[in-house]
């Protein structure tokens, strides 16, 4: 009785380690330089969240989608987390948001031949059309002007559509994250010439945080206690800051070859 017993109880604990041992599952999507799919780790950003998990014991398994599938899993659980999303008060419900992965700065993109009048805030520019990219969680002053009308849009499927658009004067101004907007441009698509007419504002208009989002479990509370508690690591002994250095290389020896006249 007592060897069975022995048994039971080491049989648990092995079911345990093996439950523990399961990959974390979690959407993403293109959007570069911080996540996609062709990107050295998938982008600095699942670098960060894999590396945030690892240190705390778990590992994780990315899978690339379009960002409204991508969200859409998360909420229905077939994922248990997404990377990586601003906040949106709609997808509180359902979600828990990880501490800042980052804060992005968002600018306002357009033709160097537009000279945008003084501005102080974005409503100001209401005779402007502006592009956007469908699913994107925009900065809150933006998204509520959208939302209420005052500015005119163009809604583009990804990124690249939307830049392409500005280049043909469609819209006016793309209002995205600088290095994001950046990166969108050194694709091929794009020639020199295009990348010579394509200017952005001085004037940041938001600098909005990014969150790793995890589905609102009891399981998902114990996955975001181990993500905050190993990104607080990576933020402590500089991994977090080594990370984005090398990103910031990375793109500008990719600029060097894309960027070539």
């Amino acid at each position: 009785m007592r060897w069975s017993a022995g048994c039971l109880v080491l049989g648990l604990l092995l079911c345990s380690s093996l439950v523990q041992a399961e990959d974390v599952l979690i959407s993403t999507g293109e959007y570069p330089p911080w996540t996609g799919e062709k990107l050295p780790d998938g982008g600095v950003i699942n670098r960060i969240v894999r590396e945030a998990f690892r240190r705390e014991g778990q590992t994780v398994r990315f899978h690339f989608m379009p960002w409204p599938r991508a969200i859409a899993e998360l909420k229905t659980g077939e994922v248990q987390a997404s990377s990586y999303w601003g906040h949106d008060p709609a997808r509180d419900g359902y979600t828990l948001m990880s501490d800042t992965l980052l804060n992005g700065t968002w600018r306002l993109f357009h033709l160097r031949g537009t000279v945008l009048p003084r501005w102080n805030r974005l409503a100001d520019l209401s005779r402007y059309r502006f592009g956007t990219t469908r699913s994107y969680t925009y900065p809150d002053e933006l998204d509520r002007l959208i939302r209420n009308g005052t500015l005119k849009v163009v809604v583009a499927s990804d990124d690249e559509s939307t830049m392409v658009n500005l280049l043909q004067g469609t819209v006016d101004i793309v209002p995205i994250d600088e290095l994001t907007g950046e990166a969108v441009l050194m694709s091929p698509v794009f020639t020199q010439q295009a990348l010579n007419s394509i200017v952005f504002d001085d004037k940041p208009f938001s600098a909005s945080p990014g969150y790793l989002l995890v589905r609102k479990t009891r399981e998902g509370t114990r996955l975001v206690h181990l993500f905050n508690m190993g990104l607080a690591s990576m933020k402590a002994d500089g991994t977090l800051k080594r990370y984005e250095r090398e990103m910031f290389k990375s793109m500008t020896d990719e600029a060097q070859v894309n960027l070539r006249p």
